[in-house]
């Protein structure tokens, strides 16, 4: 089994590539760059948590349980590039958010597209997150032409200064092949035991958070609401991204760390404290699992 520090994620995007070939050289660097993301990832959904009114009080847990996923399978602890790509997802998020009320939301929305073209330079199936980014939109106001090609334009520029830098540097044909050519139909790889455990807690998950919906949005102000519903609706999404991946790998599963967390997070503000810390306490454990397995596995065959 590869160590975590490992770089993987074959079908990065071409800012993905050009930095998980600089960490693969830098080991030690990986690992401290993949715990400063998650970190980071859980300072965002925090903020966004309490900017917008998610829970009925502020709150820490969504961030906190966004890094505890993020620690459930062996391969999201070595760096990777939907790590950053999370990262510029949720800045996509948190701008798209902001035009809940808001006069002229136009810089928002441009930002939102742009924030989500960044993040597909290091994913290029973060692309698929558009239509999400639609449905948000009509979610958190009334849905125009010019507010979806707001947001179009955000994506279309980042594209724009991409192609217009290979093709000065003479590579703008490697650039589109690298970009373009990771968005394929689904194949499935083959997943290591460590990494199966994680993915088979983070399915329960999943499905607890949707049958817990409603109680997450209970007693919500309205902007609350709206933002839960547009939190399901990036989940939602989160499949579409992984099946066209091309080649699905457990570090693929990383995409839902970002609106599972976050869910999670809210629907046990709303649980008895006594049965939100035995569920904090089991996905601490769970977190700390797949580093501890390899070790077993290796006393065993050594016994």
């Amino acid at each position: 089994m590869a160590e975590p520090t490992t770089v993987t994620g074959s079908g990065d995007g071409v800012f993905g590539i050009v930095l998980t070939d600089w960490f693969s050289g830098h080991r030690y660097l990986a690992v401290l760059a993949s715990v400063f993301l998650a970190g980071f990832q859980g300072i965002q959904m925090n903020t966004w948590a309490t900017r917008h009114r998610l829970s009925r009080t502020v709150t820490q847990f969504p961030g906190l349980f966004l890094v505890l996923v993020s620690a459930l399978v062996y391969s999201f602890h070595g760096f990777n590039a939907f790590q950053v790509a999370n990262v510029f997802l949720l800045f996509g998020l948190l701008s798209l958010v902001r035009v809940y009320k808001r006069q002229e939301p136009a810089v928002a929305l441009f930002n939102a597209g742009a924030w989500l073209g960044l993040a597909s330079l290091f994913r290029p199936e973060y692309l698929l997150f558009f239509p999400a980014f639609i449905a948000g939109l009509s979610i958190l106001r009334r849905i125009e032409l010019r507010g979806v090609l707001q947001i179009s334009t955000g994506i279309g520029l980042v594209y724009f200064f991409l192609f217009v830098g290979g093709y000065v540097n003479g590579n703008l044909g490697t650039i589109v092949t690298q970009q373009f050519d990771a968005i394929d139909w689904p194949s499935l790889a083959t997943v290591e035991q460590a990494d199966q455990i994680g993915l088979g807690i983070i399915s329960f998950l999943v499905i607890l958070v949707i049958l817990g919906y409603r109680n997450i949005s209970l007693m919500l102000n309205i902007e609350g609401s709206k933002n839960i519903s547009l939190l399901c609706w990036v989940l939602l999404y989160t499949i579409v991204v992984i099946l066209f991946s091309g080649s699905i790998t457990a570090v693929n599963a990383q995409v839902v760390v970002i609106p599972l967390g976050g869910l999670l997070g809210l629907w046990l503000v709303n649980l008895q404290p006594s049965r939100a810390e035995v569920v904090h306490m089991l996905l601490v454990v769970a977190s700390i699992l797949p580093l501890l397995l390899p070790y077993f596995r290796g006393a065993a065959a050594g016994g």
